[in-house]
């Protein structure tokens, strides 16, 4: 089975990236990495006044900042805080592309404007494509999340419909890239979308 070093799985959040990623390292044999575990080391040894772009929060609390923010707002500081968050994703999938071990890496940092512009062959961009129906009922079923949410009813809208907003950004974006796509609902099986992605893998 010829499959690069290193496979990259986008998407919005709540579209299903973690667990396709993980599936996909555990059949491989690769590990398995997130933009969002490096997102969470940066802004440890970062500050508001050093990086504000990667401190949207600013010492909020979670639920408060959904909350409180308009959609705008809330897409703004996405884009931002992804953007600045690349150069680190970068750094890594290069790294594993060329000697350290074969690496399965997803996370929402993964751009598909990004992901186009790195050299086929070690590295394969696949993107995961869903709907608002879909993250609503995967946030539903979250109850860390409902909690939160019981409290702040903004929450589950707000959250939503910035996931469905970055999830027809990719969309397009990968279409007008010729970046891989493959539909991860509700009604695809774990399986089913993890063979989908190893199949648009293989055929690039």
């Amino acid at each position: 089975m010829n499959v690069p070093r290193v496979i990259l799985v986008g998407g919005a959040p709540l579209s299903g990236k973690t667990a396709v990623a993980c599936r996909l390292a555990a059949r491989l044999g690769y590990a398995c990495l997130s933009t969002d575990d490096l997102g969470t080391a940066i802004t440890a040894v970062t500050s508001s006044q050093s990086h504000p772009a990667l401190h949207p929060m600013a010492g909020q609390a979670f639920a408060e900042y959904y909350s409180q923010r308009d959609d705008e707002e809330l897409r703004s500081d996405a884009l931002r805080q992804l953007k600045a968050t690349w150069p680190a994703a970068a750094a890594v999938i290069h790294a594993h592309a060329t000697w350290r071990c074969p690496a399965v890496i997803e996370g929402w940092a993964l751009l598909p404007e990004y992901l186009a512009e790195l050299k086929p062959g070690a590295i394969a961009p696949v993107y995961l494509a869903s709907d608002e129906q879909t993250f609503r009922r995967r946030l539903e079923e979250d109850e860390d999340f409902r909690r939160a949410a019981s409290s702040h009813p903004k929450l589950i809208e707000r959250f939503c419909q910035r996931s469905a907003w970055y999830n027809r950004m990719v969309i397009d974006s990968a279409r007008r890239l010729g970046l891989p796509l493959v539909e991860s609902l509700s009604t695809n099986s774990l399986d089913e979308v993890t063979g989908a992605c190893l199949r648009a893998i293989q055929s690039e």
